[in-house]
């Protein structure tokens, strides 16, 4: 008699096969056309057997190409570092030239409410599915992995952080053109912006390092701001001062005006906040966009400095820190398939009007599916599918690549 272990193996080896099957299909019909100077970039890539295969360089796109379709991997990455010998297995010996700017906005790092209702925790013991709240399992083990679902809440709010990152800090306060940045959908819940611009490419990592603080607020002091004591009259940042101090000015003025009564008392105080309500009534609330912060006397400036840094979180930028501040490193290659999700992993034009769900596909046909368990609703293209629990079902192949790269899913058998 066959173990049940035995008939979890050969699911997921038929799995493995008809996903490397139709990656391969997919590379062998499609050109990519590789990242600039490719002869200069590592390439890595890690194949549906979890071997990773590193220091890989290709002289041309067709080399490249022919590497995918013969291939097939799971995921596939390039060097945003450019290199005299990319093919070197010790860093040091690579030769490192200059890498791009690159910055990685994704769900996973926004702290989404939603990730409570579709994510969940499989334990490793037993295999049961827990919320995404449990510490451990219904079983008692601690060895939970989590599991990752997408929404449309999750890539919104990863796509309004991207547009934020560009609009606000890369254009506005870098001044940074948009001929120099390039934006790529990252084939799962997230964004990569890449900024090729020549005079940045050559920061080493505490120089990103800084970049990144600025943009996350990290160690923000209004004091290097604005925000000062002149003839014992507080004076502070105009609404229209660029940068930061734009952006302080803006949040005590919406702070003042819209927070709830209980969070300006404590902060305020009593006789304080009695004031606040009487600007607001007149309207003179307003002076302080033009610089006018002395309108509460015996608020000190480090009180100001509280409320700045605790409101100025909500104004930064999100971005993964790590990726910014590694010189050398391994991105996803774009028109690469993710191996997780079976999404391509594309370059985005107009983000306001992308859409990864329908946008990032890229497979035709019907396929059939057993769904393991149970899986929420879910939309691919312009359908909605699911719930479905244990069950057969034939769904369009990206849906169904989508289920089965995420272990949702085993091939039914014939």
């Amino acid at each position: 008699m066959i173990g049940r272990e035995e008939v979890k193996n050969s699911q997921r080896e038929r799995v493995k096969s008809f996903l490397r099957a139709i990656f391969k299909s997919y590379y062998s019909n499609t050109s990519i056309d590789g990242p600039m100077e490719i002869e200069r970039r590592e390439f890595a890539f890690l194949t549906f057997d979890e071997i990773m295969k590193r220091h890989i360089s290709f002289r041309d796109r067709d080399e490249m190409n022919s590497f995918l379709a013969r291939e097939g991997p799971m995921h596939s990455y390039y060097s945003t570092a450019y290199y005299l010998y990319p093919w070197e297995s010790e860093m040091e010996r690579k030769g490192w030239l200059k890498a791009e700017v690159v910055f990685d906005i994704d769900a996973d790092h926004l702290e989404l409410e939603c990730k409570y209702h579709h994510d969940s925790k499989t334990c490793k013991e037993c295999g049961r599915e827990n919320p995404y709240s449990a510490e451990r399992c219904t079983c008692g083990s601690k060895s939970l992995v989590e599991k990752v679902r997408i929404c449309d809440n999750c890539l919104n709010k990863a796509k309004e952080e991207t547009i934020k990152l560009i609009e606000e800090f890369l254009l506005n306060d870098f001044g940074i053109e948009k001929r120099e940045i390039e934006v790529y959908f990252s084939g799962r819940r997230g964004y990569h912006v890449h900024v090729i611009k020549e005079e940045l490419m050559s920061l080493g990592s505490e120089e990103r390092r800084e970049i990144v603080d600025y943009i996350t607020a990290r160690g923000l002091n209004p004091k290097y701001h604005g925000l000062r004591v002149e003839n014992n009259v507080l004076v502070g940042p105009k609404a229209s001062d660029p940068g930061w101090s734009g952006r302080i000015s803006r949040l005590v003025w919406k702070f003042l005006k819209n927070s709830k009564e209980e969070d300006l008392k404590k902060i305020l105080g009593k006789k304080r906040f009695e004031i606040l309500l009487k600007l607001r009534e007149s309207g003179r609330i307003d002076r302080i966009l033009d610089g006018f912060w002395d309108l509460f006397t015996g608020l000190s400036i480090d009180k100001w400095c509280e409320i700045v840094r605790t409101g100025g979180i909500k104004l930064a930028g999100k971005t993964d820190e790590p990726v910014t501040t590694d010189v050398k490193r391994l991105i996803r290659l774009p028109e690469s398939l993710h191996g997780g999700t079976g999404f391509r992993v594309v370059r985005v034009e107009d983000l306001d009007k992308f859409d990864p769900l329908k946008d990032a596909l890229a497979f035709q046909g019907e396929t059939e599916v057993y769904v393991k368990g149970r899986v929420s609703e879910f939309r691919i293209g312009e359908e909605i599918f699911g719930p479905y629990e244990d069950v057969e079902v034939e769904l369009p192949t990206s849906a169904a690549v989508f289920l089965l790269a995420r272990g949702d899913a085993v091939l039914p058998r014939f």
